[in-house]
């Protein structure tokens, strides 16, 4: 009988691989690498075998990789009664399927009582009936007899408090996603998810007094997926390690904590002019932050709103209440430009471009297409960066906050299903490699960027998800690009073609409110061979390639705004496509520990550099005949000039060392 089974599998697939209306599969289409699941036996204990209507679903963790709907009874006295179906497994890191090697979880939904059970027990055998292990190989074939159990564990203070002890649970034994959780009253110890902890379970009752604790270091965040109901009385505690000073967007994981409670359970959040805290939100009417929040600030922290907030030591910040009991809507306002901060409101990670369960992918008709993507703040470089298809991590952490352009007035979904273990998700954003161009502007202490991707799979108008509109930073400079297609935004990252042979003209906008030196220079990653980057001045009509490490200096006039004066060429043969270089006089500027002087010299030229009174700091020979850099660390604040000894008589430039 096993054989017959194995002729049929490609048949019954077939007739039922798009009909189930329950499950959701994590992946479009037929799959990758598929694993064949013969199911000869699926039992509810009580009830009975499932029937015509009802769904069987194959998980990876939290992720559906298969589902099927029954067309038919799964007799178990009857050995022709079995159904096939399909699991897909992951594609060079898509995040749409199973990982070879790990644990399959299986699921029933029984349609007419409307119950999805989780606990469920699978018997893995072999076409033989010889047992295998329980785990995803793809290619592979397995059959499965399924049946539900009582599956619950309960925790004891009888040993540690960490989760992940087996013997702090009756019966002994870590939670999987099929385990039920009690987690009893009047214990002398709860259980803590640790810093690198991924915790599972289905149904999870904290009754009233109990408590658990997720932890967050530097390295990461305790992560923790509850896939059936929730109940009881009991609270949690989720914290989120940041670091001091700076200041970040936040979510709460937890509902039911008031805004002063936060604040008083958070002594950390520094206080300004006596009342004010490091707390805020954000309005979208106004385009601006709010006031500081003070301990007295009436309302709660809601699940999936965006808060703004800064510790004055490294250390957790406490969020107390209730997890999330399904899926959570986070409202959107559109009566100004449409910026709204909202978060992830989960005890783990997101997905953020999953293609069926990513936050992206399930939002996209509610986000503005041309800004399409997840901004984040990032303290360090002191900006805003892009989550989207082609910039970012895969994941968005638990407790990170973000803002979207609302499309309209509405809500966005986060649903149970994008939630996934992954406890080291970053708390901004990091970028991920496709070949690109990276322009940088600097003027001053004032810096911007604006990004160029390249796929063959993008076109030279708006790509929704892969191209981002600029979300401005408020300091008065700003520098972005249009599309090659122009649709009248202006972009902070755009996706071009990239295909050999191609070049690109691209506009080029700078904003600066105070004028001033604006120092370009560029970072590739990657490029197509052949490719060259040049910055275009129409009002200087000059041409100075950046490839090769090359700066351009331009002096813009205060209330600087828009395009038409720089162009950023890209691509095969762009030097004989534009006009010659001219010559420049020499120039200079710093850039962190690091003195620029740009111009043509000679190779025999001495660079000295000279103190405001005269006296010889330093002096350097020549290593290019265009751009040479002079380490200037350990330089005090003050006022240098650099003289340049040459065959040409150069005239002593100023430069300034900043504190």
């Amino acid at each position: 009988m096993k054989k017959v089974y194995l002729m049929l599998i490609f048949l019954v697939q077939v007739s039922v691989a798009f009909s189930q209306t329950h499950f959701t599969k994590g992946f479009i289409g037929s799959g990758f690498n598929q694993m064949n699941l013969v199911v000869v036996r699926a039992q509810i204990d009580g009830v009975g075998p499932l029937e015509a209507g009802d769904e069987i679903a194959v998980f990876d963790g939290n992720l559906c990789v298969g589902a099927v709907l029954l067309t038919k009874t799964l007799n178990p006295d009857d050995s022709l009664t079995f159904v096939a179906f399909a699991a897909s497994s992951e594609e060079a890191g898509d995040q749409a399927g199973f990982r070879q090697g790990n644990k399959m979880y299986f699921r029933f939904w029984d349609s007419s009582a409307g119950i999805e059970y989780h606990n469920v027990i699978p018997i893995v055998t072999d076409n033989q009936g010889v047992v295998i292990p329980n785990s995803f190989e793809p290619n592979g074939t397995a059959y499965i007899n399924a049946s539900t159990a009582n599956t619950t564990k309960t925790w004891t203070d009888l040993s540690t408090n960490s989760w992940d002890d087996p013997g702090s649970w009756d019966p002994e034994g870590i939670p999987e996603p099929f385990n039920d959780v009690i987690i009893p009253a009047g214990l002398s110890q709860y259980p803590n998810i640790l810093a690198a902890g991924s915790a599972f379970c289905g149904n999870l009752q904290l009754e009233a007094g109990a408590t658990i604790v997720i932890a967050s270091l530097t390295s990461g965040t305790g992560s923790l997926i509850v896939s059936g109901d929730i109940s009881g009385a009991g609270t949690m505690t989720a914290r989120r390690f940041i670091p001091a000073n700076g200041w970040h967007l936040v979510s709460s994981p937890l509902s039911g904590q008031t805004i002063a409670g936060f604040l008083s359970a958070n002594s950390a959040i520094p206080t300004k002019d006596v009342t004010k805290r490091g707390m805020m939100d954000y309005s979208e009417s106004a385009d601006n932050w709010n006031d500081y929040f003070t301990n007295s600030s009436s309302g709660s922290i809601g699940l999936g709103k965006g808060y703004c907030v800064r510790r004055s030591t490294n250390g957790v910040v406490n969020f107390l209440g209730t997890i999330a009991d399904g899926n959570v809507q986070s409202t959107l306002s559109k009566s100004n430009f449409g910026w709204n901060l909202i978060g992830n409101p989960f005890t783990s990670a997101i997905y953020v471009r999953q293609e069926v369960n990513g936050f992206l992918t399930v939002n996209e008709a509610k986000i503005d297409p041309s800004f399409l993507a997840l901004y984040l703040w990032d303290p360090v470089a002191d900006k805003y960066t892009i989550v989207n298809n082609s910039e970012g991590q895969s994941n968005l952490a638990s407790g990170q906050g973000f803002f979207v352009k609302a499309a309209s007035a509405g809500n966005v979904t986060f649903t149970q299903a994008m939630q996934v273990h992954q406890t080291d998700a970053p708390f901004k954003s990091a970028a991920i490699q496709w070949p690109s161009v990276v322009l940088n502007a600097k003027a001053a202490e004032l810096t911007g960027s604006t990004k160029i991707n390249f796929n063959e799979e993008m076109n030279l108008g708006l790509d929704p998800g892969y191209d981002a509109g600029i979300f401005r930073s408020g300091k008065g400079f700003d520098i972005y690009s249009k599309l090659v297609t122009d649709n009248g935004v202006d972009f902070m990252v755009q996706a071009l073609p990239g295909k050999p042979g191609d070049s690109y003209i691209i506009p080029v906008g700078v904003d600066a409110v105070k004028g001033g030196e604006v120092v370009f220079s560029a970072q590739t990653t990657n490029l197509p061979a052949g490719y060259d980057v040049l910055i275009e001045d129409k009002l200087t009509n000059t041409v100075t390639n950046l490839k090769n490490g090359e700066l351009y200096v331009a002096n813009v006039a205060a209330e600087t705004k828009g395009t038409g004066r720089f162009y950023l060429h890209v691509g095969s043969s762009v030097q004989t496509k534009i006009s010659e270089l001219t010559k420049e006089e020499i120039v200079v500027y710093t850039i962190g520990q690091t003195l620029y002087v740009k111009g043509n010299v000679s190779s025999d030229a001495q660079f000295l550099v000279y103190s405001i009174d005269g006296r010889l700091v330093n002096q350097v020979a020549a290593k290019s005949q265009n751009l040479n850099q002079i380490n200037i660390a350990g330089y005090s604040p003050g006022i240098y000039f650099v003289n340049i000894q040459d065959e040409v008589k150069h005239k002593p430039v100023k430069f300034v060392v900043g504190k």
